[in-house]
């Protein structure tokens, strides 16, 4: 029996070859073995042949030596994607993916920041898009080096391959994808979104594990970071609470394959999306928001970001109501009465105008008469 190889530019593995394969894989990051086998209708596996004895392990001495001078955790961008990260940007639809992804190729490939936060080192970026019709994404991209000062004619280290049917669990798909990280050498390869990309059923893990080991191995032969755009789930009000990584939708191998995670949070009405970042091998940043702030007739695009969690969130949704509230009273008023006059949760309106306060849109001065805390101060923009 042969087996046709998961990765293009393998041989057909022969009985020997597979059996010794299958006795010495190891299944470290819960992914299950390198290349799927129809072991037959009584779903045993053969018993391990070998007459090479390849060796498996390594003294741990002579392991550590090999990357003894990479004792520094890396980044691509700092805090935000681990360098050579298999990384998964997850989020609701319409929540600022494939924006704040094209950012991040826009970085490394050019040198500007994403989101507040510097890329380590230039390179190379490929992205492969299969959502957006062509000229829609090229417009993006163009908005977006508008916004960071840059000429889109000059972007010259970023690649994009647009529309182009790359399928990842198809072989064709995979050999073209393979060349052209060969021909490339790309520090950064970008798949938006995962589920254009697939034939598979997301929520059946034994079909998505070929799709989701080919993208491990992508990363770990070629020496690049893969960063996958996929859906989330939304939250369940009256459910359990959960990891955002464990709302990735479909199989929870999405959440044990990943490096870096990036994911994104939206409220009705609000436009800000929160962001919760998380690493394999570093502790994360705050979490924070962001906006997309467009210039239609400048033909520029900004990602905006602020400090704060997504329990801030009604706070965001309070600000815009507490501020009309306040300039509709020019010589300002007490924290009590902007809780009267503004609708929503006296809680979400204290920290919508502490958020004023501190962006300087609302100034603090002494006033005549006591708040609900005691102080003799009123606000006014």
């Amino acid at each position: 029996m042969t087996v046709r190889p998961l990765y293009p530019g393998d041989d057909p593995l022969s009985d020997e070859e597979l059996a010794a394969l299958t006795a010495l894989q190891s299944d470290e990051d819960g992914m299950g073995p390198l290349v799927d086998v129809p072991w037959g209708s009584d779903k045993e596996r053969p018993a391990p042949v070998s007459n090479r004895e390849p060796r498996l392990s390594r003294p741990a001495p002579e392991f550590l030596a090999a990357t003894a001078d990479q004792d520094e955790v890396e980044y691509d961008i700092d805090q935000l994607l681990l360098a050579q990260a298999v990384a998964i940007l997850g989020g609701e639809p319409k929540s600022l993916k494939s924006w704040v992804a094209a950012s991040m190729g826009l970085a490394i490939a050019t040198g500007v920041s994403c989101l507040g936060f510097a890329p380590t080192k230039r390179g190379q970026v490929l992205i492969v898009q299969e959502e957006s019709r062509s000229a829609d994404y090229a417009r993006r991209i163009r908005w977006l080096a508008r916004g960071h000062g840059l000429d889109p004619s000059g972007l010259a280290e970023l690649h994009i391959a647009s529309q182009a049917g790359v399928l990842l669990d198809d072989h064709a798909g995979q050999a073209s994808l393979v060349a052209e990280i060969g021909r490339l050498s790309p520090r950064l390869v970008i798949l938006d979104p995962l589920v254009r990309m697939h034939s598979a059923d997301e929520d059946r893990a034994r079909e998505m594990r070929p799709v989701l080991r080919f993208i491990r191995r992508l990363q770990a032969e070629h020496g690049c970071g893969i960063l996958v755009v996929h859906h989330m789930g939304k939250a369940r009000a009256d459910g359990p609470k959960t990891r955002l990584g464990q709302r990735l939708r479909g199989t929870s191998d999405f959440h044990a394959l990943l490096d870096s995670g990036l994911y994104f949070e939206t409220r009705p009405g609000v436009r800000q999306v929160g962001v919760t970042v998380e690493h394999r091998e570093a502790p994360p940043p705050e979490p924070f928001t962001v906006s997309l702030e467009v210039d239609e007739e400048a033909g520029t695009a900004r990602l905006v970001t602020e400090a704060g969690t997504l329990a801030d969130i009604n706070a965001l949704a309070a600000m815009p109501e507490v501020e009309a509230v306040l300039e509709a009273h020019p010589d300002g008023l007490i924290q009590r009465e902007v809780e009267e006059l503004a609708q929503g949760r006296a809680q979400a309106i204290r920290e919508a105008l502490r958020r004023l306060e501190a962006s300087g849109r609302a100034t603090a001065e002494p006033g005549t008469r006591e708040d609900a805390a005691g102080r003799r101060r009123k606000v006014r923009v």
